[in-house]
């Protein structure tokens, strides 16, 4: 390193950069490219640390794109002194003229930062003290000048601490990027930024991908987001709940910024606080708008590229208190999203599906709409494959030896929830090692009962609700008197309403209930 790195409290600080914004800009972008860095840039500001950070970490990784143009065509280390036309070039560039000769003009500038700085102390008017503060700028930007063109040499780090300074302004200038669709991409002061901006952004893709197991589940949700996002379309991915869904989707986003944003909904009770859900997400504005119409207005505003895909987790709090406020909700998603070819993905338990048929059949709400614009509908297995429980293994404990593996995923295969329990039990595992420990199979076998113990502790005070059977009444004379063909399918009529049992028994169910129904023992 040349020259002293930067601190992160040295850079300047930004406000984040609103959606509608970035999105005006975008549309004026031709170049595909940069519109993808807009959006990146946009999701980057509304993360912790905002921009500042951002570029803390941008120029910490590139120092050696720090330099003028000229700079890096000739080259440059700690010994180089550049001098004559490639001096001037490179003071053009960087609208900037370095002290030349500074040991002919030390005490000279010596003297002229004591005169500025104590013009203040001197019994002087306001006017005469700015005549006299603006005769010391214009000396001072004149000093090169005054030494001669002969004399116009300086070291390569003296042009480097210069770029370092007109760095510290660059999470401003990235935020213009985003706000200003003529603005310059390239800076003076930092060699090929576009190009930097493209290596950050395959970072953050590599690194996001690093987060989350690569089970097979997973995979599926991430195929679908890469449907909706290629199609404009609408995509349903369905799975019971604790199957790594929400997780696999924050994975994607944050491996894709420039290409969604995700919504985890809440049970929000007003339409205000479900707006301000979807506002937040995709980070429009600073502040909430007033009403619930403002609010939508800068949603429109920040999705009219049709750029972003709108994930939405925890679909089924779409559904509100009321099922007019439900209503509201899913026409707001298919009109203001689906029907103008804005990526939308629900991510939803079974009781989305329950809840929509109940609403259809308490309301005129026709559901048609939803089912006529439906892209594709995913459908994850009701329990994952050991191989998958194996994989999450091996990325929540890395390098156990393999008897600790083969507990973990026979304990995780044998629960209701293997995703889980493997990370529970995984948690009681850290809890029970000292810092630096390694994990061993007694110490698996021990983090197990802590987690079977916590698993039997609330089966006991929160049982798990009993399957639904259907009561049957004792049939009227008259239904005696129909022809076995009537029976036999009034008996799968009551067969099929019957609910699937969750250990799959729904064969015997029905078995049952025909026997019910057919029995001698009712015979009058």
């Amino acid at each position: 390193m040349m020259i002293k790195p930067i601190g992160l409290e040295e850079f300047a600080s930004v406000s984040p950069v609103a959606g509608p914004s970035a999105a005006s800009t975008v549309s004026q972008l031709t170049d595909e490219k940069k519109r993808r860095l807009v959006w990146f840039l946009q999701w980057k500001s509304h993360e912790p640390g905002g921009l500042k950070s951002f570029a803390y970490t941008l120029v910490g990784r590139n120092p050696e794109r720090l330099g003028s143009h000229t700079m890096h065509r000739l080259g440059f280390d700690v010994h180089t002194y550049f001098e004559g036309p490639a001096y001037e070039l490179i003071c053009d560039e960087l609208n900037s003229h370095p002290l030349g000769c500074i040991e002919k003009i030390k005490a000279e500038f010596i003297e002229l930062e004591l005169r500025e700085s104590f013009v203040d102390l001197l019994d002087y008017s306001a006017e005469e003290k700015d005549a006299q503060k603006a005769r010391s700028f214009e000396r001072r930007r004149n000093f090169d000048a005054e030494i001669g063109p002969k004399k116009r040499r300086q070291s390569a780090v003296t042009f480097l601490y210069t770029c370092r300074e007109q760095a510290l302004v660059m999470p401003e200038f990235l935020a213009g990027l985003c706000k200003n669709p003529g603005a310059n991409w390239d800076l003076p002061y930092f060699s090929r930024l576009v190009d930097a901006l493209e290596i950050a952004l395959k970072e953050q893709t590599d690194g996001a991908a690093k987060t989350a197991a690569p089970t097979k589940i997973s995979a599926n949700v991430h195929d679908a987001l890469d449907f909706a996002h290629q199609t404009k379309g609408l995509v349903v991915i369905h799975g019971v709940e604790r199957m790594g869904k929400s997780e696999a989707a924050r994975m994607w986003q944050a491996a894709h910024p420039e290409k969604a944003r995700l919504i985890s909904l809440s049970a929000a009770t007003t339409d205000f606080l479900f707006y301000s859900e979807i506002f937040e997400a995709l980070g429009c504005g600073e502040k909430k708008a007033g009403t619930s119409t403002e609010l939508r207005s800068r949603i429109r505003e920040t999705v009219q590229n049709r750029d972003l895909a709108l994930i939405f987790d925890e679909a089924h709090c779409l559904f509100g208190l009321s099922e007019k406020a439900s209503i509201k909700r899913l026409e707001y998603i298919r009109t203001e999203f689906v029907n103008r070819g804005i990526p939308v993905v629900l991510i939803i338990t079974p009781q989305f599906a329950k809840r929509l048929k109940d609403l259809e059949a308490k309301t005129s709400f026709n559901v048609n709409q939803l089912r006529g614009r439906l892209a594709r509908w995913v459908t994850l297995p009701p329990k994952p494959s050991r191989s998958d429980v194996e994989c999450l293994t091996r990325f929540c404990l890395p390098g156990i030896d393999q008897e600790s593996h083969a507990l973990m995923t026979n304990f995780a295969m044998q629960s209701e929830y293997p995703f889980a329990s493997v990370r529970h039990a995984v948690n009681e595992c850290h809890a029970l090692i000292a810092p630096g420990e390694k994990i061993s199979p007694p110490i698996i076998s021990k983090a197990i009962g802590h987690a079977l113990f916590t698993a039997s502790q609330l089966a006991e005070t929160i049982p798990a609700p009993a399957p639904a059977r259907r009561v049957q009444q004792r049939p009227s004379r008259r239904n005696f008197e129909q022809p076995p063909e009537a029976m036999h399918e009034a008996s799968n009529a009551v067969a099929n309403e019957i609910p699937t049992s969750r250990n799959g028994n729904s064969g015997l169910i029905f078995q049952e209930s025909l026997n019910r129904a057919q029995s001698p023992a009712l015979t009058v």
